[in-house]
């Protein structure tokens, strides 16, 4: 046994195990960058590895997780980066994703709404599919006076107005008197105009 450190020690490489294959629970892929010109530009990074390309093309290998939603985020590096497209690869040669100068992603990734303040919000989404939808608080009570059909949120139920529905204020132009429920429906005179 060794007593005293020679400096001889090898590490795998990150991702790697000392045979040189890929760690439990990740699989490799090439990842290429193109340009058409073939005097290089544009820069891909992929699980936090940098590509970047001087000529034709350059690649790297990486291992990865693919059961996890991973971006591929393209950045230009000159003014031509329409010359650019890339492509990932598995390890069998298939095509998991390509782009021409733009970002994209591999793996298991789910489409969704990804504003936390809208009303469909999907905290496991990892895309945004554009269908997220604005939350319109209102009284959700289709027995109410002031029931509000566009409504998603309901307000405090005790919010809901029953009884006959109109506009209940006497100083409003529209006041009915044979109101009972307030329905948010009162109109009012601009400053210096009567009704």
């Amino acid at each position: 046994a060794a007593t005293a450190d020679d400096n001889s020690c090898t590490y795998a490489d990150a991702g790697y195990d000392c045979t040189g294959a890929c760690l439990v629970g990740t699989e490799e892929i090439t990842v290429t960058l193109y340009d058409s010109y073939n005097d290089g530009g544009g820069q891909i990074t992929v699980d936090g590895n940098v590509l970047t390309n001087s000529g034709t093309s350059n690649s790297i290998t990486i291992c990865v997780d693919l059961t996890s939603c991973i971006d591929i985020i393209y950045a230009s590096t000159d003014s031509w980066s329409y010359e650019n497209s890339w492509d990932v690869v598995d390890d069998q040669g298939n095509t998991l994703a390509s782009g021409a100068d733009a970002s994209g992603t591999i793996g298991t990734c789910i489409s969704g709404c990804t504003d936390a303040t809208a009303f469909n919000y999907d905290s496991s989404a990892d895309i945004d599919d554009g269908s997220c939808v604005a939350v319109v608080i209102g009284c959700m009570v289709d027995s109410a006076a002031n029931y509000d059909s566009a409504a998603n949120t309901d307000t405090d139920p005790s919010s809901c107005t029953y009884g006959v529905p109109g506009c209940t204020d006497a100083t409003a132009c529209n006041y009915d008197g044979a109101a009972t429920a307030d329905d948010n429906s009162c109109t009012y005179a601009d400053a210096g105009y009567d009704c």
